[in-house]
């Protein structure tokens, strides 16, 4: 079942780029193709919105570590964080990521 249990730094500056990790329980999505007409393959790609209106990809690097970056130009203030499994499960941590202003 997707969760997000962290999000690692919670606390982004605006105007920089920056790698962010969430951590819970990120289940790829195995494909085969019982015909043997393709390859196996793993989806490990997971849709993440931040505030709904922003669209990134995140990279499962393990079940329970999902990797991204914060654009640098995601306003100053709280967001909520949601992110789709290749499933289609969603799950949203509301106020998940703060962006403060640059020093």
């Amino acid at each position: 079942m997707l969760r997000v249990d962290t999000v690692e730094p919670a606390t982004v500056p605006y105007g920089e780029q920056t790698p962010v990790v969430l951590r819970g329980l990120f289940q790829p999505r195995l494909r085969l193709d019982i015909d043997g007409q393709r390859e196996p393959s793993v989806e490990d790609v997971f849709e993440v919105e931040i505030d709904g209106t922003w669209q990134l990809e995140g990279k499962a690097a393990t079940p329970d570590r999902l990797e991204l970056t914060v654009p640098a130009e995601l306003p100053v203030g709280a967001h909520d964080l949601s992110v789709r499994e290749p499933f289609g499960q969603r799950v949203t941590r509301m106020a998940a990521l703060t962006v403060v202003p640059a020093r």
